[in-house]
């Protein structure tokens, strides 16, 4: 995999009357209507060399616009400190839903339907020049404060709150952080993730469009018109 591109992602903008919720989760009105969803492909996000003791970093570009928003990084050192964390891309920053335990920043693990907006409590990561501040996913010398380590608990929603043009924006990815195996340790599965390009407009963990009326209404007549087609048939 090339770190230094994001994968082509099927993309959808679609301005509904109403939202769903991936993952299976029931379906919920919604008031703003500007959800925009991609689908990533369950990409696999694996640190290949042992040796060198440093991060493999994958960018995500949330908004398609040639800026990454976002780094997902994994470490898998013969060391055994294996780790899977945030980042925020270099020289900016983005906010992650999430807490702070011993003086270490840890995303939450947020379940589907969960609100991100300005109420949400968020930790704001950094990339300056010297260090960056990390939120840490898991690690294989299992810190306390990570909610994504154990199966099956290790499949969820990470809330984010990035910006476009200098406005903020709210979203949220769905993430599995591997079991700590010997073949694979502590990489990062990415499903999907979306955001809401409204600024300022929450968004529900897991919340993605649905087709407009009028596409459901196509849809309906093309239904009826396959009944009156199956009619015909048998009685021919």
């Amino acid at each position: 995999m090339n770190p230094d591109k994001t994968p082509a992602l099927a993309k959808r903008r679609l301005r509904p009357a109403a939202t769903v919720l991936a993952a299976g989760a029931a379906t919920v009105a919604g008031s703003h209507a500007a959800i925009v969803f991609l689908n990533a492909g369950n990409v696999l996000i694996a640190d290949s060399l042992q040796s060198d003791g440093a991060f493999f970093s994958f960018p995500l570009d949330l908004n398609s616009d040639g800026t990454t928003d976002i780094q997902i990084w994994h470490r898998e050192d013969i060391s055994a400190s294996n780790a899977a964390v945030l980042v925020a891309p270099p020289g900016g920053s983005v906010s992650v839903v999430g807490s702070v335990r011993s003086g270490l920043m840890y995303p939450s693990r947020i379940p589907a339907g969960a609100l991100i907006d300005q109420s949400a409590a968020f930790l704001n990561l950094k990339q300056p020049a010297t260090q960056a501040t990390i939120g840490w996913l898991a690690d294989e010398g299992g810190f306390p404060g990570s909610q994504w380590a154990v199966p099956p608990a290790n499949t969820g929603y990470a809330g984010l709150r990035f910006t476009i043009d200098g406005r903020e924006h709210y979203g949220w990815m769905r993430l599995t952080v591997n079991a700590n195996t010997a073949s694979r340790p502590r990489a990062i599965t990415l499903h999907e993730y979306a955001y809401e390009s409204t600024p300022g407009a929450p968004i529900m963990a897991g919340e993605m469009p649905i087709p407009e009326p009028a596409a459901l209404g196509l849809l309906a007549l093309g239904s009826i018109g396959l009944a009156t087609l199956r009619q015909r048939k048998i009685q021919d």
